[in-house]
């Protein structure tokens, strides 16, 4: 198994509780509407923030254990984080983005080579489009090796074109990796083309019969 998440957390207007576990190789989509929780449970995942109750494992270490005491700040949890801002150091090149935390700058080189942008490697954020600058997001993350993968509505700034590209290219990277990845994602049609699982989350809870309802509009 590769990662288990149990986590209890106090949020205005209710309470984020949800249990589950994401395979290496798996992606699991956290589909529900937006304020749901979904970015929250991942930033206490990312450890960017903690909850009241529960507990984070994976692979059989303990990451997170309130009970215990245990919190591993994010730097020790090595996990890749993408969100839909773009999280790139606006004076750096594309390229010295990438490599910037990578353990393996030939292997960061190749990353920018699989993402279409090894030709942008020497421009800076604002001199690319959205989209380029989110494969960028994405070569980042990958280049530090990370034990997870998490994307916080990676695409959904993007216009429809731009998004349906990268949705195949992250369709066709999965099979490349072993790790856990998990989307946040409020868009139905994206969670159901890329993911092999659904984790649906409204007002904080795991809701199948919101999925169920979503399926039958």
């Amino acid at each position: 198994m590769g990662l288990k998440v149990k986590i209890f957390k106090r949020l205005p207007g209710f309470d984020l509780e949800v249990s589950f576990s994401c395979s290496e190789g798996q992606l699991l989509a956290l589909i529900g509407p937006s304020g749901a929780g979904k970015t929250t449970l991942v930033r206490i995942i990312a450890g960017l923030d903690r909850p009241d109750q529960g507990q984070i494992l994976y692979k059989g270490t303990v990451w997170l254990d309130t009970e215990k005491g245990i919190f591993w700040p994010p730097q020790k949890r090595k996990v890749g984080y993408v969100f839909q801002e773009y999280p790139l150091f606006p004076h750096l090149t594309i390229e010295k983005n990438v490599t910037f935390a990578a353990t393996d700058k030939c292997q960061a080189n190749e990353l920018l080579k699989l993402f279409g942008i090894w030709h942008l490697r020497k421009r800076k954020p604002f001199e690319v489009s959205g989209g380029e600058r989110q494969r960028a997001a994405l070569a980042q993350a990958l280049a530090r090796k990370p034990k997870v993968l998490l994307l916080d509505e990676p695409f959904s700034a993007l216009d429809v074109v731009t998004r349906k590209k990268l949705r195949k290219e992250l369709k066709n990277l999965k099979g490349q990796l072993s790790l856990p990845i998990l989307l946040v994602t409020h868009d139905l049609e994206e969670a159901l083309s890329l993911a092999d699982n659904l984790l649906p989350i409204q007002q904080g809870k795991i809701d199948q019969n919101w999925l169920a309802y979503s399926l039958d509009k």
